[in-house]
């Protein structure tokens, strides 16, 4: 089938999406506030052992599946699900070591853990990115996604990632060579939120609306 799972699991969040493989169409989606954070703390209060760990985060994904195989009217048990994000950090379902960089725009040498389970979906885990002095997890799976719609007669491009923590990444020949995490989204938040800026900051709309 034309078809794999992927699920963007942050520290606050879960996303869940149906892609079409050939033209990497979205087909159906499945967002909730779940993040790694709290399926961490609630793995802890059943006892946190280490044995039952990525059983009880993979119910969880189970459960979001079994939701938005309803929501697309598709059996998804047999489709593989590619984990990116904080799936692969110390509080996550498995602890997966960085890549060093550099690494390759396509992605073949990420790091990633391959987890077939009997009677489950296929779990394609995969890990992060670091520098010397940096880290990051989920961003180098969107690198490779904007890799496929940006231009390549560019030796040279340097890539920004909006959001909390923006990250800049420099990318040359086709491989990620560095990157720099800024607090420009948490500092715009304080401000606009807990400052006496605040009740001057107007709410933007989408982020993907044509007028922005």
């Amino acid at each position: 089938m034309d078809l794999f799972l992927s699920c963007d699991w942050g520290t606050s969040s879960f996303r869940l999406r149906l892609i079409q493989l050939s033209d990497l169409k979205i087909i159906a989606e499945e967002k909730t506030g779940r993040g790694i954070a709290e399926t961490y703390q609630k793995w802890k209060q059943t006892g946190g052992n280490e044995a039952d760990r990525f059983k009880f985060y993979q119910s969880y994904i189970t459960d979001q599946i079994g939701v938005l195989s309803k929501k697309a009217n598709i059996p998804l048990d047999k489709i593989p699900v590619m984990l990116s994000g904080m799936a692969s950090s110390t509080i996550g379902m498995l602890d997966l070591a960085y890549k060093e960089l550099p690494f390759s725009l396509d992605g073949s040498d990420l790091k990633t853990e391959i987890i077939q389970v009997e009677g489950a979906n296929k779990f394609i885990i995969i890990s992060g990115a670091r520098t010397e002095h940096d880290v990051m997890r989920g961003e180098e799976t969107k690198v490779v996604g904007c890799s496929l719609a940006t231009d390549q007669s560019y030796p040279e491009k340097l890539l920004i990632l909006p959001g909390t923590h923006p990250k800049h990444i420099i990318i040359k020949d086709n491989q990620v060579i560095g990157f720099k995490t800024y607090m420009t989204g948490e500092f715009f938040d304080l401000l606009a939120n807990q400052s006496v800026l605040s009740a001057s900051v107007e709410k933007g709309g989408d982020f993907m609306a044509p007028e922005n």
